[in-house]
């Protein structure tokens, strides 16, 4: 058996089951381990057992599979492997053994709840069972507490319909509470809220997985209080694949070991999974005094609870990814036109970042200077002019992005626009030259239809070695170019008479 576990990126804490049937990793829902990589095509890779060893296979994908920084077609892998699909880095893990270490997980102040159990009955694809400890399978099969443990009873009289019934309140209460949250910890405080609530837990909190595979609190009830942590619990609840409830973590020889338990004097505690589909998340934790333990019931819905949470980090996470697409792709456009943005944006695209400033040899630079501002400033309102101004200089950016340059508008109503930019394109000098006519009988036409004094522009235009692409970053890009083809434009439209188009034929052409 083995898993793999995500390092970085969007699903960077995931860890992913691979059972010993053909597993296919890609972008589509329609894969067995699904990662929402952009640089990961849909069917990426396979892995399959090939008698007693794991392979990995590259399933042509565009970008590539890599074992160890070494791109493979097909390779055997071992625990501890690094393997890289597009962007995504990943680890290969043996996964743990079916028992749980000896005194862990069964104990008669102990329960478990495996989430493999929760998944059938509920008739949801389930978990891969990490081969419960043969003293309990369910909570029906967990044993009771000492006689003289105090128990709590969540629905008094309620007999198994209670319970459901309790649930199902429970679960309404949270989804009606997550409306409207802004933020992943919002939604993630107000789950909290109810659950602490509905189970009687003094303390509470919510740890998720880094991109790092480290668990990180996000989310406390209360905030200045949080429940306190035992490596020791969480581990096992990872391992296992269950939620664990200790009725009293200090009279438990099964946690004799556990200095964090012992010195941090925990009693009565939870900890349930947060999961969904393959996908261990992060973990809940709840604390209470042994005064009036937690129950099974509290551990039952506690692991509902988690399904819950998984489902309202996956829901905020795609709203993330999705707002700062949307805001990557208004920034694009302050560059580019529609179709030039909308391919950036593409899944599937070359290996090596299309913004990644390059030296290209022939790239078409057009500099557009407004001249006859004094003039207006001195006849017309300033707020006229400024106007008049900006109106100019949207019109003709937008014509440079629609003639397929990427464009830089600059203070007072000029603009820069590069052909060649996004990709290498032999025809960017002409097209430059094209584009600077274009732009200056534009802005003729556009003032003329104005009262004087008008405004003119001045149109240099050269082809040449640039550097362009993104000076900014992948999150807030700013598409520049400099060099010889850029300085060479903006002298000539610094020496160009008004309305005139300094440049001549491109060089070479």
């Amino acid at each position: 058996m083995a898993e793999l576990f995500v390092v970085n990126g969007i699903c960077g804490g995931t860890v992913f089951f691979l059972p010993d049937v053909p597993t296919v990793l890609g972008r589509s829902p329609e894969c067995h381990v699904q990662v929402a990589d952009p640089w990961i095509s849909s069917m990426h890779a396979l892995f399959e057992r090939r008698g007693e060893q794991l392979w990995v296979v590259d399933l042509d994908s565009r970008n590539g599979t890599f074992v160890d920084e070494q791109r493979v077609h097909e390779a055997p892998i071992q625990p501890g492997a690094r393997l890289r699909f597009g962007r995504t880095s990943t680890e290969l893990r043996a996964r743990a053994e079916p028992a749980p270490p000896p005194g862990i997980l069964s104990d008669q102040r102990t329960i478990i709840r495996y989430i493999a159990d929760l998944s059938a009955e509920a008739g949801v694809a389930p978990l891969p069972p990490a081969g419960p400890p043969a003293a309990a399978t369910s909570i029906a099969e967990a044993v009771a507490p000492d006689e003289g443990t105090p128990r709590r009873d969540t629905v008094r009289g309620g007999g198994t319909t209670g319970v459901a019934r309790r649930q199902i309140g429970v679960l309404n209460e949270i989804g009606r509470a997550q409306l409207g949250a802004a933020t992943l910890a919002e939604a993630l405080e107000r789950l909290l809220h109810v659950l602490s609530a509905a189970t009687g837990a003094e303390s509470s909190s919510v740890l998720l997985m880094d991109e790092r595979g480290e668990l990180t609190s996000v989310a406390a009830q209360p905030a200045e209080a949080p429940p306190r942590r035992s490596a020791t619990l969480i581990e096992a609840t990872l391992r296992s694949r269950a939620g664990i409830l200790t009725l009293d973590a200090q009279q438990d020889l099964r946690f004799a070991q556990s200095q964090s338990i012992i010195a941090q004097g925990m009693r009565s505690c939870i900890c349930a999974p947060i999961w969904a589909d393959n996908r261990i998340l992060g973990v809940l934790l709840l604390e209470r005094g042994l005064a009036d333990a937690f129950n099974a019931d509290d551990l039952e819905l506690a692991t509902q609870v988690g399904f819950q949470a998984a489902l309202a980090v996956e829901r905020m996470r795609i709203a993330e990814r999705t707002r700062a697409g949307d805001e990557l792709r208004q920034l694009l456009l302050q560059h580019l036109d529609e179709a030039a943005a909308a391919a950036l944006l593409r899944a599937d695209v070359a290996e090596r970042d299309p913004l990644e400033p390059v030296l290209r040899e022939q790239a078409g630079a057009v500099v557009v200077a407004l001249g006859g501002l004094d003039a207006a400033a001195a006849a017309l309102p300033a707020a006229e002019v400024t106007a008049r101004v900006l109106a100019l200089q949207a019109a003709l950016a937008a014509a440079a992005r629609a003639a397929g340059a990427a464009v830089e508008e600059r203070l007072g109503g000029g603009l820069l626009a590069v052909f060649g930019l996004v990709a290498r394109d032999d025809g960017a000098p002409a097209s430059a030259a094209r584009c600077g006519a274009a732009l200056a009988e534009l802005a003729r036409d556009l003032e003329a239809a104005r009262a004087a004094p008008r405004l003119a522009v001045r149109v240099g235009v050269a082809s040449g070695p640039a550097l362009v692409g993104n000076f900014g970053t992948p999150e807030q890009p700013r598409l520049r170019a400099v060099g010889e083809a850029v300085e060479l434009a903006e002298l000539r439209a610094a020496q160009a008479a008004p309305g005139e188009v300094a440049g001549g034929p491109p060089r070479g052409g």
